[in-house]
């Protein structure tokens, strides 16, 4: 598996002074072999706690650890709590874990994210198309006609719908090696060696505790959950 954070390059409406923005983060982890996306997090940060949203999403849809799981130097993953995770999330039996050197040629997630924005994120009208390498005169946004329409921009809660039918979109399109969906690749071509993840593996995972005790009152506990 892969797991990389960015900018996602769409405009939206903001209610502030500014009108228009686009600062929206997406956390996503790909299954490199089949280039499934099999979790992501989608939120105005990019921290520890959105890598934890979408590797746990991750987790349950797959079932089974990774044996190999990279990602960058981004200080989120390097916590001692999301090492302590990456740990535990990788393959008892042979698993591992590292980080890329940033645009590394060896991160498969940089070309996986790349064609991703390409092919899906970037042909909705209301992308920037603004990304971190954006070059060609063609990947530049059209603002004259954004800004025509910018009474149709959808506010943030209501763009996470439209990214989850990305999600589904670049899943659902055919593999670029095999004459099948991204889907199907990780339906009918699984790893050869599968260690899964037990109930008690994804509560000792991914159980959240808080940092201080709560008090059991006349009106009983009353956890804090964010």
């Amino acid at each position: 598996w892969a797991i990389d954070g960015t900018k996602l390059d769409w405009v939206h409406f903001k209610d502030d002074s500014n009108g228009m923005g686009a600062n929206i983060k997406i956390d996503v982890v790909f299954d490199v072999h089949s280039e499934k996306i099999i979790g992501y997090s989608f939120s105005e940060s990019e921290t520890h706690a959105d890598h934890f949203t979408a590797l746990k999403m991750a987790a349950n849809n797959m079932g089974r650890h990774p044996y190999l799981l990279t990602y960058d130097g981004q200080s989120g993953h390097t916590t001692s709590v999301m090492q302590e995770l990456y740990d535990n999330l990788v393959a008892r039996d042979g698993g591992t874990h590292y980080k890329h050197a940033a645009r590394q040629h060896g991160s498969p997630v940089e070309q996986l994210f790349a064609r991703f924005q390409q092919q899906v994120l970037n042909t909705k009208w209301f992308s920037d198309k603004q990304g971190v390498r954006t070059k060609k005169a063609d990947s530049r946004p059209n603002m004259d006609f954004i800004t025509e329409y910018k009474h149709l921009l959808r506010k943030l809660p209501n763009l996470q719908p439209a990214f989850e039918q990305c999600v589904d979109e670049w899943n659902n399109a055919e593999h670029p090696k095999f004459p099948e969906s991204r889907n199907e690749v990780a339906e009918n071509h699984p790893q050869p060696y599968s260690e899964e993840i037990s109930m008690g593996r994804m509560m000792e995972m991914f159980w959240v505790t808080t940092k201080e005790a709560r008090n059991y009152d006349t009106d009983g506990i009353k956890p804090i959950i964010s």
